[in-house]
Formats: C-alpha cells, sequence, structure tokens
C-alpha cells in the first residue's frame, strides 16, 4: 500500500527521492515545488469549503463551535504528545 501511495505523489511530481539512497528499507523524499504548491492549493480549497459550510451554520452552532475551541485545543496538544 504504501508502494502504491508513493508511486501516486512521485507520478504528480509532488516529491522527489534525492540520489543516492540505496537502503530499500527506508525512503527519503524532498517535497518538490510542484508538491508543496499543491498542499497549498489543497489547503486553499478546504478553508473555502470550511468557510462556506461555517457560514451555513446557525448562530447557535457557530457559539457552539467557539465555545468547544478550548476543549479541541486541548485535545489536539493530547495527540501531539502521543
Amino acid at each position: 500500500m504504501a508502494d502504491q501511495t508513493l508511486a501516486g505523489v512521485s507520478g504528480m511530481s509532488a516529491c522527489r527521492t534525492p540520489s543516492g539512497a540505496s537502503d530499500g528499507r527506508a525512503v527519503r523524499l524532498t517535497v518538490t515545488e510542484a508538491g508543496a504548491a499543491r498542499v497549498e492549493q489543497w489547503h486553499d480549497i478546504r478553508t473555502d469549503l470550511a468557510g462556506r459550510a461555517l457560514d451555513r451554520l446557525s448562530a447557535a452552532d457557530r457559539r457552539a463551535l467557539v465555545a468547544a475551541i478550548p476543549a479541541l485545543t486541548r485535545l489536539a496538544e493530547q495527540m501531539e504528545e502521543l
């Protein structure tokens, strides 16, 4: 499965394998300019989508999300530690 994922990413010219990589058990990848641009594009699309979805929520739902931010932040911090 990892081979298929790497092949897909490499096929998009999103990353490259530096020359001299000899150990077949581990692969070091470098993000290309095209790859970084693609990630930025995905981020922009997700940000726009989230903004449009938030706009469709009721005021009560938006307040509930704002109130949940501290707990979600703590959850993210705990996940970082795992």
